[in-house]
């Protein structure tokens, strides 16, 4: 537009100018709308998925839990699932006493062995044997109950 005004370049040839970095604009949007509709389709786990956790036993090792969590949780989600660990992601981590109470054990053990697509959640699968996710979750029950 400037340059139009300063006769530099045509006036229709300005026009023409913003109207593509209008559609420009236009497509990023919808590009950007559709992406959180594909990364919230892509962490939803299947019925296979959830099949595939581990159970939680009747008496699960809630010390090795909390060590589990100590070791790979607490610095992104906090000592105390409140989200406030010294490590600041983007997006933030966040507390886990929400996401943990709306969630069963199965969909818990496959976040935690999956990661969060679009997040800086990193998939545990390679680390953390079923037996360690399962004593996990069942600490993080605990944790987030205990307020």
């Amino acid at each position: 537009v400037a340059l139009a005004l300063s006769g530099r370049i045509p006036p229709s040839t300005a026009r023409s100018l913003a109207r593509g970095a209008l559609v420009g604009v236009l497509f990023v949007s919808a590009a950007a709308a559709g992406s959180r509709s594909l990364v919230a389709a892509a962490n939803e786990p299947t019925g296979r998925d959830l099949a595939a956790q581990p159970a939680v036993p009747g008496s699960p090792d809630l010390g090795r839990g909390m060590a589990v969590y100590r070791a790979n949780c607490a610095s992104c989600h906090g000592r105390a699932l409140d989200g406030d660990g010294p490590v600041r992601t983007q997006p933030p981590a966040g507390g886990l006493r929400d996401s943990v109470a709306g969630a069963t054990d199965a969909e818990l053990s496959y976040r935690i062995a999956s990661g969060v697509a679009g997040t800086p959640m990193p998939a545990f699968a390679g680390l953390l044997t079923p037996d360690e996710r399962t004593d996990l979750v069942a600490y993080l029950r605990r944790a987030a109950a205990d307020e």
